[in-house]
C-alpha cells in the first residue's frame, strides 16, 4: 500500500530530506549487517549479499516516491532489528533518534509511524553515535562508573505514531518482509 507524504519541498536538490534519503540508502546496509542479536532460534536475518531494489515502479513514479521508498525501507530495516532486540531483552517502547537524519521532523515522524512507538529527536542527535562510541572508549580506558560518564541527552521533540499511518505501514512492512528474502536470492 502506498502512503503519500508531503515531499514536494522536501525533495528539492540539497534539501535535508533528499540528503537523508541519499545517506539512508547506505544506512540500510549498516542496519542489516551490524546489529546481530541471538535469542534462541529467533535471530535478526543477516542478508549480507542482498541488493537494494525499487519494486512497483510505474511510469508516473517520480523522485518524491523514490525518496519516500528509501526512507520507509530504512524504517523497515530498523523495525526488523528493533523486533530482534526486543526478543533478546525487554520490549523497547520508545527510541531516541540519532545520526544526521535526526535533524528532520519528517524522518522522525516516518520512523515513529513505521516502528509504531514514540520517537524522540535529541540534543546533538546528529553526533549521538560518535559521542556514544567516545564514551564507551572512555569507560573501557578509565574504568569509570558509567553513571558518571553517560548521561541521557535532552529531548527536543517527540513524535507519536499516528494510528492511521501505523496500520498502512504494517501492511506495507508485511509486503517488504516478503520481498526481502527474494532480493537475497536474486543478488547472490
Amino acid at each position: 500500500m502506498a502512503l503519500t507524504l508531503p515531499f514536494a519541498e522536501a525533495t528539492s536538490v540539497g534539501s535535508p530530506a533528499l540528503n537523508i534519503a541519499i545517506f539512508a540508502s547506505f544506512v540500510v546496509i549498516t542496519l542489516v549487517i551490524v546489529i546481530r542479536v541471538s535469542a534462541g532460534k529467533k535471530t535478526a536475518e543477516q542478508y549480507y549479499t542482498a541488493a537494494g531494489a525499487f519494486t512497483g515502479l510505474r511510469s508516473a513514479t517520480g523522485r518524491d516516491e523514490l525518496v519516500q521508498a528509501v526512507l520507509e525501507g530504512v524504517g523497515y530495516a530498523a523495525r526488523d532489528n528493533l523486533a530482534a532486540l526486543g526478543r533478546a531483552s525487554s520490549e523497547i517502547t520508545e527510541v531516541d533518534l540519532v545520526g544526521g537524519g535526526s535533524r528532520s521532523s519528517l524522518w522522525a515522524q516516518i520512523m515513529a509511524d513505521v516502528l509504531g512507538i514514540p520517537v524522540h529527536r535529541v540534543e546533538e542527535g546528529e553526533v549521538g553515535a560518535a559521542l556514544g562510541a567516545a564514551r564507551l572508549g572512555r569507560l573501557a580506558a578509565t574504568g569509570e562508573d558509567p553513571a558518571n560518564v553517560c548521561s541521557r541527552p535532552r529531548r527536543l521533540a517527540s513524535f507519536a505514531p499516528r494510528a492511521s499511518k501505523v496500520a498502512a505501514y504494517d501492511e506495507s512492512y508485511s509486503q517488504w518482509r516478503k520481498l526481502y528474502p527474494a532480493l537475497k536470492e536474486c543478488s547472490a
